[in-house]
């Protein structure tokens, strides 16, 4: 009896651990919060290493021409104005990933859906077109991991050998074949 029991326990605790998580509009603000602040360029302050020295509590901004390509084309839209949009406020990105969703669905263009839009409304906008919280959260979790890839790619391209060093040449240059 006393097996039978822990049995159901365990039973029970399982079928709660494969219960979907529902997602709330908070999560979903959150999240939009999240993707916003990986481009803004108020970052926290590290040392930056530029000019032969490192600058303590300089901040590192990211180079948003890098990453807007890869918003672009995962976004299905005009690199040039991803660019300039995120160029003039970092803090769009996760109105434009809303707007284009409203855009998908309503052939309405992002462009007009996002004038004068805000997070709030957009969020409410895509729900009044049965767009589910879950969908908008993991398309905007989508763009973060890859902003997130272009900005380590972008960064990473800096990081090695200093200029003129010897690392990564090839030592047999003066071979003949």
């Amino acid at each position: 009896m006393k097996h039978l029991a822990i049995v159901l326990l365990l039973s029970c605790s399982a079928i709660r651990a494969d219960e979907p998580t529902t997602v709330t509009v908070k999560d979903v603000q959150n999240t939009a919060a999240s993707l916003d602040s990986l481009l803004s360029h108020n970052k926290e302050k590290v040392g930056v290493w530029t000019q032969g020295k490192w600058h303590k509590n300089s901040k590192a901004p990211v180079n948003i021409a890098a990453v807007t390509p890869v918003v672009a084309r995962k976004l299905q839209i005009e690199g040039s104005q991803a660019n300039d949009l995120l160029q003039k406020d970092p803090t769009k990105l996760s109105e434009l990933v809303m707007s284009k969703m409203l855009s998908d669905k309503t052939g309405k263009p992002w462009t007009e859906i996002i004038q004068g839009a805000t997070e709030d409304s957009l969020i409410q906008q895509l729900q009044t077109q049965r767009i589910p919280l879950e969908k908008i959260q993991a398309d905007l979790n989508n763009i973060y991991a890859d902003v997130s890839f272009a900005i380590m790619d972008f960064e990473n391209r800096y990081v090695g050998a200093a200029p003129g060093s010897e690392k990564g040449k090839d030592s047999n240059k003066d071979k003949k074949d």
